[in-house]
């Protein structure tokens, strides 16, 4: 039988496989196989929405690599079009060559500072898929969420910001309360002084121990060091300069003073010299504003001013006239902050724009803003939450979360003109425009609306989204829309092509937002790998160079990412602490310095080798607030493991060193920005008070001393019943410091604490028994990449961090009773507690900004007194001598004067 037809009859079969996206899959229901896939849009799974193509499947292998995962958020897109807009970051391993945050490291800078970057970052490597990523829960809140209430108002503080990062460690808590309550007791002995002078009524009440500690004895510091006067007379500007903002915020005018008395600058400087500023450095910033409309708004404005003298409200002048103000006050901020010659913009500058802020604030919200809002009234939202984010003065607040208010009314004022997810559907917009709206319906068609509406929707998103990632807080926007990426190649808004990345972004933050305390903290870091590939893949995107800022949106979206990962390692490394996981606990602990390190690194490269950075110049008044905001965590970080090293097997030497990078990045910090910013200027007094209980000598432990003063205090309380009164007005320290609390009952039959020297063995056996098994560890400080700071990039005697509260205020020291009287040298007590005087004590040396410090090497606790006798650890010759006198408990104002050599404060005011 012949073979050949036979032949014919058998069909090969096509060995094909079906490839359908992991979720379908999984739920079994039908996949289109487009990216996002049908089903997974429609149950909100668009950011799982995965492929795994088998290597065998040649149309889409990559060489070296087992299985290629293509997800919606991976840059890794299946349309041509998508994958020219935004090309993968990946290379043929499946791996990204270069961290996004290495870009700092192609700078040169002195002493190999790249070099060491490369060393302590890792690369960011290709996220794994959900399904293979173990469940390791942690809990960001181990103390629970923190809310505060005072007079003023009651806040509830985002999981990331420095309060909460307080809380949520015991040490650092702990340190908070006993700085507040030694600058509360010597509060108490300048009450007098206080009550004669006052403060600048302009000034918030957290300014009072500031200025009362700076007036004090000014002519006596004077005496003593030269350079005080110079230091008094910058820090009595600052304060006067802040109390002036916060007068001209406060401007009450009448209505209609306010549409007579006109501030608008001069037409010719506003169109000929700040527009042009202004849309060259600033609008791409802002990209919402159409310039053309606004021009022609502008120019009827000054027209109606100049025929009229007076405002129109009926016809919206007001806020053409606010929107004036603003956009004056940002090309100021813009030039003052460039760093470059100011000569060539005398005419800007020498305006007059305090009052500005003010003006706008009172049309704004004494109008029905909080009713209904029109484009132009959304614009000045805009713009205003924009200049509080860079402004010097109140700006954020030091919490970087006072203008959630501000931002839900923006979010409903949007939603309300229909400004949403919707403008970037398929559904269509019919606009009906009618007469006497501003803008005219000549002047900006439906098209133009449209357009400006999804600009203004992208700006609103983005903002929503970055303060979750800075500060912890909840989006107010809850939900996203699979945008088609094919929409976003040709925009020239940056707000417009991050919207690619939305669904990202709002997963991340609905996963530290919905159950804090039960987050997996593999799959978020999972995610934030992928933040970071899709971050490198927008920029590979633009026509910038790898490594440097154009474009000052790149720099904070890189700097926003630095800070995330420093607060969820932060809150993770609390977390492996309090549950004792010991092994993560140590890999947590070495995750949070290195990226301290490698922050401090980029902190350094721009105050100092800024210029390799192509950052544009008029640009930095923007790029400042985020540097800013990463910068303080550093100083508020570092002391958690200066306190920590009683537990570790760590030198003397090396603690020392940490002290030193500690007053290095406070340098750093102060020095660049207190001049100039408000929240820097005020925070700088109570770093100065940290970095003072940090740096101790040898034989003094900052955290026995904090736990020897605290337990004094609260036994004290205890036996008073000062915390246990019904009618305290304040939340008694045992609830602030519950440990040390529990600690503290463990002397209850102490008869004296002069004699108990076992506070830290007792803490870390007892009370937080993570500490025994720290015997051995020994975190890698990077002390080669430490050594770099340690050069003083301020001239001597003009490093204002070294130099504000140093020197010894003399009445400060004087905290004993008048009615300890000096008889022949000896000094006799009458019914109290025995303190040393100012006299014997003698002042604290003048600071040397080369020796970094004034404490640690002259130490003289653990010596023998002049009669032989063993000193007391912790006090002086003279001190021992004077309290061997007294069989009595030690007083917690010797504590004090013991740990700052006495209380080193300086008096700034006259």
């Amino acid at each position: 039988m012949p073979t050949g037809n036979t032949d014919k009859k058998v069909r090969r079969t096509r060995k094909r496989r079906t490839i359908v996206c992991t979720n379908c899959k999984k739920r079994k229901t039908k996949c289109n196989k487009e990216l996002p896939c049908n089903k997974c849009i429609k149950f909100n799974d668009v950011d799982t929405c995965m492929y795994v193509v088998p290597k065998d499947s040649r149309a889409n292998s990559v060489p070296g690599d087992e299985n290629v995962y293509v997800t919606a958020n991976n840059g890794m897109a299946i349309n041509p079009a998508v994958r020219t807009a935004f090309p993968s970051p990946y290379g043929v391993n499946g791996m990204v060559g270069q961290s996004p945050h290495l870009s700092y490291g192609m700078a040169e800078t002195p002493g190999g500072l790249q070099r060491q970057i490369l060393s302590v970052a890792s690369n960011t490597s290709t996220p794994r898929p959900m399904e293979s990523v173990p469940a390791d829960i942690v809990n960001f809140i181990p103390w629970g969420h923190y809310i505060e209430t005072k007079r003023s108002a009651t806040t509830f503080f985002s999981i990331f910001c420095d309060v909460s990062m307080e809380q949520r460690d015991p040490y650092l808590r702990s340190m908070i309360r006993f700085r507040s309550i030694a600058i509360k007791r010597t509060m108490n002995k300048f009450q007098e002084t206080t009550r004669k002078k006052g403060i600048n009524p302009n000034l918030p009440n957290s300014f009072i121990p500031m200025s009362t500690f700076d007036r004090d004895d000014i002519e006596n510091n004077k005496k003593q060091d030269k350079t005080a006067g110079n230091f008094s007379r910058f820090h009595k500007h600052m304060f006067e300069k802040f109390a002036n903002y916060r007068k001209a915020m406060k401007l009450k005018l009448s209505d209609e003073e306010y549409l007579t008395n006109i501030f608008l600058p001069d037409k010719d400087i506003f169109f000929n010299e700040i527009v042009p500023i202004f849309s060259t450095h600033i609008l791409s910033m802002i990209p919402f504003l159409n310039m053309n409309m606004l021009k022609h708004e502008i120019e009827a404005l000054y027209e109606q001013v100049e025929k009229k003298q007076k405002i129109n409200i009926k016809k919206f002048d007001h806020m053409v006239y606010s929107i004036v103000l603003l956009i004056t006050v940002l090309v100021q901020l813009s030039i003052k902050f460039q760093k470059g010659s100011l000569s060539l913009f005398e005419k800007i500058l020498s305006l007059d724009t305090t009052k500005y802020i003010g003006i706008v604030n009172h049309f704004l919200f004494q109008m029905k803003v909080l009713r209904k809002c029109s484009l132009l009234q959304l614009y000045c939202l805009l713009l205003v939450r924009f200049y509080h984010w860079c402004a010097p003065e109140d700006g954020d607040g030091t919490e970087a979360q006072q203008n959630r208010i501000l931002m839900g009314t923006i979010i409903s004022s949007a939603k309300e003109m229909g400004i949403n997810w919707s403008c970037f559907s398929n559904e269509k917009y019919f606009f009906k425009v009618a007469n006497g709206t501003r803008p005219a319906l000549g002047i900006m068609k439906p098209k133009e609306y449209m357009d400006t509406f999804k600009s203004i929707w992208a700006m609103i998103l983005f903002w929503d989204r970055k303060m979750g990632f800075i500060n912890g807080q909840e989006s107010f926007i809850a939900r996203t829309f699979p945008v088609d990426p094919a929409l976003l190649i040709n925009s020239s808004s940056w707000y417009m092509r991050v919207m690619y990345i939305d669904s990202l972004l709002l997963k991340i933050n609905n996963m530290i937002i919905d159950d804090p305390s039960n987050i997996d903290i593999n799959i978020l870091e999972t995610h934030y790998q992928r933040l970071c590939n899709e971050f490198m893949n927008l920029r590979a995107s633009s026509t910038t160079t790898p490594f440097q800022f154009s474009n000052p949106l790149d720099f904070e979206f890189e700097w926003m990412l630095d800070l995330f990962k420093l607060s969820i390692t932060q809150a993770k490394m609390m977390s492996y602490e309090t549950s004792l996981n010991i092994v993560k606990y140590h890999e947590s602990a070495q995750q949070l310095w290195d990226q301290i390190i490698l922050i401090a690194q980029k902190c350094y490269i721009y105050f100092y080798d800024a210029n390799k950075l192509n950052i544009n110049p008029f640009n930095r008044f923007f790029t400042n607030r985020i540097v800013e905001i990463v910068a303080n965590k550093l100083c508020v970080l570092t002391p958690c493991f200066i306190l920590r090293f009683s537990r570790m097997n760590q030198s003397y030497e090396t603690r020392k060193l940490v002290c030193k990078f500690l007053f290095s990045v406070s340098s750093m910090y102060f020095n660049e920005f207190s001049a100039d910013y408000y929240r820097c200027f005020r925070k700088m007094f109570t770093a100065k008070l940290s970095y003072k209980i940090m740096d101790r000598p040898a034989d003094r432990d900052p955290w026995e001393i904090i736990l020897r003063f605290l337990v004094s205090e609260l036994k004290e309380r205890r036996e008073s019943g000062a915390d246990d009164d019904p009618d305290a007005e304040d939340t008694p320290l045992k609830e602030l410091v519950p440990l040390v609390d529990k600690l503290s009952r463990a002397y209850d039959n102490e008869a004296s604490l002069r004699v108990c020297n076992d506070f830290v063995k007792r803490w870390n056996e007892e009370i937080y028994p993570i500490c025994k098994f720290d015997a051995k560890f020994r975190i890698n400080f990077r002390e080669d990449i430490m050594k770099l700071f340690q050069d003083d990039k301020y001239p001597k005697g003009l490093n204002l961090f070294a130099s504000f509260y140093d020197n010894t205020s003399f009445k400060f020291s004087e905290s004993i009773d008048r009615s300890i009287k000096h008889k022949n040298g000896v000094v006799h007590v009458q019914g109290i507690i025995p303190r040393l005087p100012a006299g014997i004590v003698g002042a604290s040396p003048t600071f040397d900004s080369a020796s970094m410090s004034t404490s640690s090497d002259h130490s003289t606790a653990g010596a023998a007194t002049a009669n032989g006798s063993p000193r007391l650890p912790g006090f002086t010759a003279n001190e021992t001598a004077y309290n061997d006198l007294f069989s009595g408990p030690i007083g917690n104002l010797d504590m004090l004067d013991d740990i700052f050599d006495p209380l080193d404060f300086i008096s700034y005011f006259n």
